[in-house]
């Protein structure tokens, strides 16, 4: 099952300085239409993407989003279908203080609250 989150960093944020501390665990390559593919040793990869189209997508949740994080946030798009992967990438860009999550299933909170309730509940499935 293929599925997405939408990431919003401080405005101006690039994806380069997004995904960098990734590189401290998984292997980065960046791809043909400027995204970053997000890959662990024998697992499917997912890919980060900027998403410019994210405010005109879900307009209904962007004042929920700036609410949390101020004006003309930068958005980014984390499409996985690895479930295992994606929590510890959430777990990693979780470090930073300034990132807001929407799961597209109705969740939309800072990214270390949401880090914080998958490390509570780790067979949790946000998805459903």
């Amino acid at each position: 099952m293929t599925d997405t989150l939408t990431i919003a960093a401080p405005p101006g944020e690039f994806i380069e300085s997004l995904a960098a501390p990734l590189g401290e665990l998984f292997l980065l390559t960046k791809t043909e239409f400027g995204g970053i593919t997000i890959a662990a040793s024998g697992e499917r990869w997912i890919v980060l993407n900027p998403n410019p189209y994210a405010e005109i997508e879900d307009p209904d949740t962007v004042p929920m989003i700036a609410g949390l994080i101020g004006a003309a946030p930068s958005y980014f798009t984390l499409t996985t279908s690895n479930l295992p992967l994606t929590r510890r990438v959430v777990q990693k860009l979780a470090e930073r203080r300034d990132l807001v999550v929407d799961t597209q299933h109705g969740i939309i909170l800072p990214l270390h609250e949401f880090a914080e309730l998958i490390r509570a509940r780790p067979m949790w499935d946000w998805r459903r």
